[in-house]
């Protein structure tokens, strides 16, 4: 049991505390991903991968795979550094590729909505703002899912 000072327990925030921790390295590896892809298309480095037999699309997809790939292998990395809740690898699996799949979202974000590295930044801050919806959810009584749900963050982190 992780006490601070004897006066917080955090026992009880385990499942919240779990949940944004697996989910940290994806969203991460997302804003890293955007950001290359903002790079990227500031040098015009897309405009070259078009006229190649893979073209925009392919590469757009190859790098969100490869990435949403890594998302998944570092919330496993992170798994048995977090596994303070004797949680079973076979219920944070699903959780985990849950999570991987916000690599994509947030790398499709920044590319879409910024127009350059600096507005990618700003938009990089404002997507922690989405990151409240769990715990908003975690600590009122009432219904807040159907409310929260359409924000892609809600889901790894609840369940």
């Amino acid at each position: 049991m992780l006490k601070l000072k004897g006066y917080i327990d955090l026992e009880e925030y385990y499942p919240l505390i779990t949940g944004f921790l697996l989910l940290l390295p994806s969203l991460m590896v997302g804003m890293v991903t955007g950001f290359l892809l903002l790079d990227e298309r500031d040098d015009r480095i897309l405009t070259t991968v078009a006229v190649t037999p893979i073209g925009r699309s392919g590469y757009i997809k190859y790098r969100m795979l490869v990435t949403a790939a890594l998302g998944l292998i570092y919330a496993a990395a992170v798994f048995p550094m977090i596994n303070f809740m004797g949680v079973a690898l076979r219920l944070v699996a699903p959780i985990a590729l849950v999570a991987a799949m916000e690599v994509p979202i947030t790398a499709l974000f920044l590319a879409t909505f910024a127009g350059n590295k600096v507005e990618g930044l700003a938009l990089s801050k404002g997507l922690g703002i989405f990151m409240i919806a769990p715990v908003i959810a975690y600590f009122t009584e009432c219904r807040w899912e159907t409310l929260l749900g359409v924000i892609p963050f809600f889901w790894p982190v609840t369940a």
